[in-house]
């Protein structure tokens, strides 16, 4: 464990700063301010009053970097929000997929309803403090009255999050023809887009590489998680800490829209459990055949 050096105290400042702004490049990261003060936990030989004032630091700096911005936004726009995406999520994905749901037909069919609700002619990335406010109340009322349907949807999602390839940016960075000519809601249409898939060689292989490396990290994963239950991974919480980030994120990015890329926030910290859960497998694996 390192000491509360000058050294020690710059990589914790500097770590709080690159979490700030990560915030503001994926909002979905609103949550990781909290972390920061983690690594002071580790920091030895220090007061108790050095280590407080070390871990207030690395939260309030972060925090006042989105802090900030939502101020600025406010000012702005009269929306106090560090990204109108959320509520664009929760009423056109989330809310949309619960209405898809009941009513049947396609979920732009279900986006296209939201949007006329409060009088708009088509969905829009644009609010008012007004609509903002309203999108959201709609959203908090659809969700909750059918809260069975909205945990079907979600878990479907989630588990088509877990593993999806994000085949369609693929394909389009590459230049090659096995990408979808339909936009499809999460966990469906997957004979048309494996029919599509086919379509090329090139990219058939590497969405097998994908699914096949996102099959290697969750058993890691799992892995990790049962070493925790068994009390042989120490300490628990630096484990519980990436898999309570990572679940919430996922959970966060689990609507009807789900595709590969909203993983991307979550795949530092299940990788890192990955590596925690293979790595104890295989120390255990040589213990047993010593």
């Amino acid at each position: 464990m390192p000491r509360l050096n000058r050294a020690a105290t710059l990589c914790i400042l500097g770590a709080a700063l690159i979490l700030g702004v990560a915030a503001l490049v994926r909002p979905i990261g609103f949550l990781l301010p909290l972390l920061a003060p983690v690594p002071v936990v580790f920091v030895r030989e220090a007061e108790l009053k050095r280590k407080l004032a070390l871990g207030a630091a690395a939260f309030l700096l972060p925090a006042l970097i989105a802090g900030s911005w939502v101020i600025r936004n406010g000012r702005s726009t009269g929306i106090w929000t560090l990204s109108t995406i959320g509520a664009i999520n929760l009423y056109y994905y989330r809310a949309g997929g619960v209405i898809w749901v009941h009513e049947g037909g396609t979920l732009a069919d279900a986006i296209n309803s939201l949007a006329h609700a409060p009088g708009l002619p088509k969905p829009s990335e644009y609010y008012s403090p007004e609509l903002y406010h309203e999108t959201i109340r709609r959203s908090i009322h659809i969700l909750t009255a059918d809260p069975i349907a909205t945990v079907r949807m979600t878990i479907r999602s989630f588990l088509w999050l877990t593993i999806v390839p994000d085949r369609s940016d693929l394909n389009v960075f590459l230049g090659l023809y096995g990408g979808t000519s339909v936009t499809y809601p999460a966990a469906i249409g997957i004979t048309r887009r494996l029919h599509d898939l086919f379509h090329s060689r090139a990219l058939t292989e590497l969405i097998i590489l994908d699914v096949l490396m996102m099959i290697f990290v969750w058993v890691g994963v799992v892995r990790a998680v049962l070493a925790l239950l068994k009390e042989q991974a120490t300490p628990a919480f630096l484990l519980l800490i990436p898999l309570v980030v990572a679940m919430l994120m996922m959970v966060l990015a689990a609507g009807p829209e789900a595709t590969g890329r909203m993983r991307t926030p979550a795949i530092p910290f299940l990788a890192r459990l990955a590596g925690v859960g293979w790595s104890n497998a295989v120390r255990m694996t040589r213990e047993t055949i010593d």
